[in-house]
């Protein structure tokens, strides 16, 4: 039998962090959580001694406080402290021997200057560079990430009538649940370096309400404009032997 996994999770009460939780396999065991989003910077270090006394083995940061509140999260410039702490406990992780998970996004590796979430996720991946290519440290890349009933927030808004697509660009669209059973087979499977979560498959947002029963229209001018070019997740091989996003492929019919 497989020896249960022990982690410290930060971001329990997010999108992801409630999914984890909810969907979380017995050989994987929470033993310590910290709110992000209401602790104070100098209490970060001895959440993380607690993690460590705990029997924590690794520390799945998934909390970011800014895309927690009631502000346009793109903007906010809680991202900056969250950028702080995060920092701090990856240093923390380091002093009490715990294995950090970090979160990144599928835009972490250009310098947005208009939008504070991807420009200081952007900056946390370049900090952690070097660990994350000598493998001291795992960063996952959840690319764009959907699901039923919450996210993204154009789909699910709360209005009459069709959905405005903007910008009808293909991007890598993934379903929440193949999200988190990646979190877990990296968990699992003690993968480090940086770890794309993604389908590998471009669909455009007009796909994606398609696939969701929405209805939906895009604006004229969209088709006059350049759309934005987006990539595909490269895959991790470890990662690939044991994982693929199965309800991706099965929400989209492929």
């Amino acid at each position: 039998m497989a020896r249960t996994k022990l982690i410290a999770i930060s971001g329990a009460s997010g999108l992801l962090g409630k999914s984890f939780i909810a969907m979380l396999n017995p050989d994987i065991e929470v033993v310590h959580k910290l709110s992000f989003s209401t602790i104070k910077i100098d209490d970060i270090v001895n959440q993380i001694k607690i993690s460590a006394e705990s029997g924590a083995e690794y520390f799945l940061h998934l909390g970011w406080p800014a895309s927690t509140t009631g502000d346009n999260y793109r903007i906010s410039p809680k991202n900056f402290e969250a950028l702080e702490k995060t920092l701090v406990a990856k240093r923390a992780c380091n002093q009490f021997g715990i294995s950090f998970i970090g979160l990144g996004t599928a835009l972490d590796r250009f310098p947005f200057s208009d939008n504070t979430y991807s420009l200081t996720k952007y900056v946390t991946r370049e900090v952690f560079l070097n660990d994350i290519k000598s493998g001291n440290i795992t960063w996952l890349r959840p690319f764009f990430v959907f699901d039923n009933s919450y996210w993204p927030r154009f789909i699910h808004a709360e209005k009459e009538g069709p959905i405005e697509i903007n910008d009808d660009a293909p991007r890598d669209y993934i379903y929440l649940n193949d999200v988190i059973r990646g979190i877990e087979s990296v968990i699992r499977l003690d993968i480090k370096g940086e770890v794309d979560l993604g389908s590998q498959i471009l669909r455009s947002p007009s796909e994606l309400c398609s696939a969701l029963g929405k209805q939906f229209y895009i604006k004229p001018s969209v088709s006059d404009k350049n759309e934005t070019v987006f990539y595909i997740a490269e895959l991790n091989e470890k990662l690939s032997s044991a994982w693929c996003a199965w309800e991706t492929l099965k929400i989209f019919k492929e």
